[in-house]
């Protein structure tokens, strides 16, 4: 639930959104549903329990029966509209929302990696798609991670077999080439590629690469979109004694006012937020 409820408050914040809530289960969730229908967004339940067929394998194929699910209700009862597929463990900056709108067949961005602060991304130079970070993930030219694109419900109407298959690897894949589409017709968000407004976290067969630690200019991405990717991944943290405290008339930095004892590098910074007005915070891009 903490995940459901963490994905509700970002949601409360698009308008003219739809959100499809599928479970594999077979049974109602009553906790679930009570939620849901205490908040102000329009939804839809989908029970999607995984067939009998596949429980013995040995890799079950997570989140596919959601997925499915969701696809035949939207090719069902959808007229028109973008949509986005999500994990339970995702986090999304509501600015993605508003890019994606706009989607006219397939659209891609960034999606950053929390456990480990990395990104999976279209690599783009001028406009143009040159492949996807990191490149050694895989030989595909399609995305490879579910947060990764979104899709016009028109292609999706028009391509009707196009589907996540039961194997759970290169899925994500899967469906974008059975939609006709190739590399050169994906749209780039995120503005163009460059900010990471999706968060994640990882699988257990993803390779542990660090584009914090890439050089750029050797791996050839200095003159691309990844040059600020990395750029978001090395931001300085403040120190944990400190604090911003927002008021009405400026920003003013308190130091010790916030202490702990734990010298973990991991502790959260503490903001307080009341005003627009950021003279004198950290100048960060996000």
């Amino acid at each position: 639930m903490a995940d459901i409820i963490r994905l509700a408050q970002t949601l409360l914040l698009v308008p003219e959104l739809h959100w499809l809530v599928a479970e594999e289960t077979a049974a109602d969730n009553p906790v679930l549903l009570q939620y849901l229908l205490s908040i102000r967004l329009v939804f839809t339940y989908l029970k999607a329990p995984l067939p009998e067929a596949m429980r013995d394998w040995p890799v079950r194929p997570s989140g596919v029966p959601g997925h499915r699910a969701a696809l035949a209700w939207i090719r069902g009862n959808a007229g028109n509209g973008v949509v986005i597929f999500s994990r339970d463990d995702s986090a999304f900056d509501y600015r993605i929302f508003e890019e994606i709108r706009w989607t006219k067949v397939v659209s891609v961005f960034p999606v950053g990696l929390t456990k480990r602060q990395d990104v999976m991304s279209p690599v783009v130079r001028g406009g143009r798609f040159l492949g996807w970070y990191p490149n050694t993930l895989t030989n595909t030219q399609y995305p490879s991670h579910v947060d990764n694109f979104a899709i016009s419900v028109e292609r999706l109407k028009q391509r009707r077999r196009a589907n996540f298959p039961w194997s759970e690897e290169f899925g994500e894949q899967s469906i974008i080439a059975k939609l006709g589409v190739t590399p050169q017709d994906m749209e780039f968000k995120a503005d163009q590629c460059t900010k990471i407004w999706v968060w994640c976290g990882e699988r257990p067969h993803q390779p542990k690469y660090t584009l914090g630690s890439v050089d750029l200019e050797r791996e050839g991405y200095h003159d691309t979109n990844i040059r600020w990717l990395q750029r978001h991944l090395r931001l300085p943290r403040t120190p944990p004694s400190a604090a911003y405290v927002l008021t009405p008339d400026t920003v003013v930095k308190m130091k010790d006012n916030y202490t702990d004892d734990d010298d973990d590098d991991d502790d959260e910074d503490t903001f307080m937020l009341s005003t627009s007005q950021y003279d004198n915070a950290p100048d960060y891009d996000f």
